[in-house]
């Protein structure tokens, strides 16, 4: 089984697929495949580019006037060139992918199993076992495989793995938590004070968050994390050490996990903001609403809280709905601990929704493109076809890595939960607001509690928050006919720990008598089986 070698059109071969070779990773048959992945990816990534740089060749040839024909023949010319290019790269990202799927179907240490018949891990010297460029344990620990320390001392001990999350939204660290509250990883155990002062030094950058296990063995498939599977006999071996350290004398008090922040009742802070609203208010200003609002103003209420005060169209049929939708989704976010999103219904026709500042995901995002161009400095020998693609590649660029950033603020989890159980299908960046190091989603009116996706999979499939963090894609091949490529599957994973889903399904337990008398039980019972579908993925 080896990776393609060309990649082919119709007219014949046109891509050395020897170009990849640098990011192939051939430790082990897992890190090959997701290696493999990566370039499928940024091959994708250049033929996008490549179409993008035809599109702007034809643009420049279709301004030229009448007198410089030959100049746009040129053009066009070159257009035609850069689309063969970008097919070929295409191709390549198909070939690149399918080889993928062969290697993912071989079976090797990704899935963490506990080797039998092998020397036990605490009669292993963990120098002998030390990586190629690796100068101790520790730095191996430190730098790219702290998640293969953390599930090695989760497997044998059943302490749960914490992670020092970034304002980012991205985990840089995991560790495990021993009863006596200690943190451990490469370094021993220490207290979170002393863990924090090494990776954090006072800036207020980290925050220590659970992660399930789950959780980081998605993030391996989907190759944001090392591949434990390269290091775990050292892992192994390590955590046999660390879990046999003493704990804390019983005579001082031990440490305790940092409290978690207690989430109000979403139906008392409803009931809170619509008494506000009867008591008294003014209006702000004028806002622009959805297809069936005939009026949308920001509000301030009696007790001086700004809100959002929306009526729609008794005219159509579906506008109650609409409304109480609105009203049971801003229930179920406030269950899931998501700020910003109480909603009460006054009326079957009127909403009142709390006021969140901040900016759209999309103005968010447009910013920052803007900023990416206002930055580049054109080369006086550049000619305005080069200097287009160059604006629109650096635009791009900071676009999908915002973006991408945007995925992993505070909440993000906690929406694609939310979108997950209750069949959201408005999912559009306009209904997300960017507020300091958080996202909060706003307008739950397409809240359907209805199944949208797949019966098979039940996988949601409208949400990009529910799809980075809710779910996982492989490629498998049919085993009945190995003719046939490798076809990509999606999965259903959990990011929660089991404490965090037991949070939620008592809380969202309690919103029953609400939903009901919302004549709206099935509402409720379509969400709980959907959390009872990740809360199955979590084990």
């Amino acid at each position: 089984m080896t990776a393609p070698t060309t990649a082919t059109s119709a007219g014949g071969p046109v891509l050395d697929l020897a170009l990849f070779t640098p990011l192939i990773d051939r430790s082990t048959p897992a890190t090959i495949a997701a290696s493999l992945l990566h370039a499928g990816d940024a091959a994708a990534a250049a033929a996008a580019a490549k179409r993008g740089e035809a599109d702007d060749l034809r643009a420049a040839a279709a301004a030229l006037p009448p007198s410089l024909e030959a100049t746009g023949d040129r053009l066009r010319a070159e257009a035609h060139a850069v689309d063969a290019d970008a097919d070929a790269l295409d191709e390549a990202a198909r070939a690149l992918r399918d080889s993928a799927g062969e290697y993912q179907a071989v079976p090797s240490a990704a899935a963490f199993p506990t080797a039998t018949g092998a020397a036990r891990p605490d009669e292993l010297l963990p120098d002998e076992l030390l990586p190629e460029g690796f100068a101790c344990v520790e730095d191996v620990f430190d730098y790219g495989y702290c998640g293969a320390l953390a599930l090695a001392l989760h497997e044998r001990t059943g302490w749960p793995i914490v992670g020092l999350r970034g304002r980012d939204g991205y985990a840089s660290h995991y560790l495990v938590r021993r009863p006596d509250g200690r943190l451990v990883d490469g370094h021993g155990a220490r207290t979170e004070v002393a863990v924090m002062e090494q990776w954090d030094e006072g800036s207020g950058y980290f925050a220590i968050a659970d992660y399930a296990p789950a959780y980081l063995r998605a993030e391996v498939r989907e190759g944001d994390m090392e591949d434990p599977a390269d290091v775990w006999p050292l892992a192994q071996a390590v955590a046999a050490r660390l879990a046999e350290l003493p704990s804390e004398p019983t005579t001082s008090a031990p440490a305790q996990p940092v409290p978690t922040t207690a989430v109000p009742d979403p139906v008392h802070a409803a009931a809170t903001l619509a008494d506000a609203y009867r008591r008294g208010h003014t209006v702000e200003a004028p806002l622009t609403g959805g297809q069936n609002s005939e009026l949308v103003q920001k509000v301030r209420l009696s007790d001086g809280t700004e809100a959002v005060y929306k009526r729609v169209n008794l005219s159509d049929s579906e506008s109650p709905e609409e409304v109480t939708d609105a009203y049971l989704a801003g229930l179920v976010a406030g269950a899931l601990g998501i700020e910003g999103t109480t909603a009460a219904k006054l009326s079957d026709s009127e909403l009142l929704s709390e006021f969140v500042p901040g900016l759209t995901s999309v103005e968010q995002r447009q910013g920052v493109e803007q900023q990416a161009v206002q930055g580049l400095t054109r080369d006086p020998a550049m000619d305005p076809v080069s200097w287009v693609v160059a604006q629109r590649t650096a635009r791009e660029a900071a676009g999908a890595e915002e973006w991408q950033r945007i995925l992993h603020l505070r909440g993000a989890r906690e929406i694609g939960l939310l979108h997950h159980l209750t069949g959201q299908v408005d999912c559009n960046g306009n209904n997300i607001i960017v507020n300091d190091d958080a996202v909060v989603p706003i307008d739950q009116a397409y809240a359907s509690f209805q199944s949208s996706d797949s019966t098979e999979t039940h996988i949601a499939l409208d949400s990009p928050f529910s799809q980075r963090h809710l779910h996982v894609q492989r490629r498998v091949r049919d085993t009945s006919d190995p003719y046939l490529p490798p076809v990509p599957v999606t999965e259903l994973v959990s990011p929660f720990t089991a404490a965090e889903l037991a949070g939620f399904r008592q809380r969202l337990e309690a919103l029953r008598p609400t939903f009901e008398a919302e004549g709206a039980g099935d509402k409720w019972r379509f969400m709980i089986n959907r959390l009872a579908l990740v809360e199955k993925a979590a084990h």
